[in-house]
């Protein structure tokens, strides 16, 4: 198993010693490896992850990577139920109200990703992780290097659910009210509230003291990569990469962001090339 940089384990024992809390590093300052290890120190075996769609199946590998000990996985795509017999489960956002009612029940960790996703209180997904996932969970880290990406407003589902009382449990409305500076607008011949940015942070950023943990690429000593350029035609994975997770990977990036046939990607660790096959396709159908 490779070995933790510093600034990793830090960002592990924070997240270990809290039953709640919000690992807030940059893209790339390593939030993935830092919570599996969490999961390794206050010994979570049952482990429910929920990330984007591209990121599943990263996850599923990083576990195998970084993890203490061997885990069974399983990756949910499309209609998958979840299976009885698996330790860590990793679902997309953009199917976890669907999933919901299945995977409810008792998790050591659950693990949401880029929690940002469950910013808005109104949506199926953020209502179906706070609180019927994470409820019962024996620990729930948040994982965003852009928590509060639009404004301060984005931060009440997370901070309502797992920490309240640090809010004094205001609502949204009066949370919005203290924090936000917003103004009413026409949209379709109704008035729509408009959120411009935040107010009062000196107040607020004093209260998230021991449940957020920030840390910049440059706090830890990461400099800028050095890009490569790889093209890419997919369709399918051919037989020789199915169950391969870092194939599937780029395939799911490519259903997710393309129109299946042509991606370029950036900085990619070894070069991963996909074909059309037809005839496999055809054999298949």
């Amino acid at each position: 198993m490779p070995s933790l940089f510093p600034h990793q384990i830090t960002g592990a024992t924070f997240l270990a010693a809290r039953n709640a809390a919000l690992l807030a590093d940059e893209q790339r300052v390593g939030k993935t490896a830092a919570a599996i290890a969490a999961c390794d120190l206050v010994l979570a075996q049952h482990v429910l992850v929920i990330t984007t769609a591209t990121a599943r199946a990263q996850w599923a590998r990083e576990f195998g990577v970084w993890g203490g000990w061997p885990r069974r996985t399983q990756v949910l795509y499309g209609a998958d139920r979840p299976r009885p017999d698996v330790d860590v489960t990793v679902v997309g956002w953009s199917t976890i109200y669907d999933h919901a009612a299945q995977l409810t029940g008792q998790w050591d960790a659950v693990l949401l990703d880029e929690s940002h996703y469950a910013k808005n209180p109104e949506t199926g997904r953020t209502q179906a992780v706070y609180p019927r996932l994470t409820g019962s969970a024996e620990n729930v880290w948040c994982l965003s290097g852009t928590p509060a990406a639009n404004s301060p407003a984005d931060l009440w589902p997370m901070l309502n659910a797992l920490a309240p009382e640090r809010i004094d449990n205001i609502s949204y409305e009066a949370f919005i009210k203290r924090y936000c500076v917003y103004s009413y607008r026409p949209i379709n011949g109704r008035m729509v509230r408009v959120i411009k940015g935040g107010k009062n942070l000196d107040d607020l950023k004093p209260r998230l003291d021991g449940f957020v943990l920030r840390r910049t690429q440059q706090d830890v000593g990461i400099q800028k990569p050095i890009y490569s350029v790889l093209a890419l035609s997919v369709d399918k994975l051919p037989p020789e990469l199915r169950g391969d997770v870092e194939a599937q990977a780029v395939l799911d990036a490519v259903e997710q962001y393309t129109d299946g046939e042509v991606i370029v990607l950036e900085s990619l660790e070894r070069p991963l090339w996909l074909r059309r096959d037809d005839s496999a396709e055809e054999a298949d159908s």
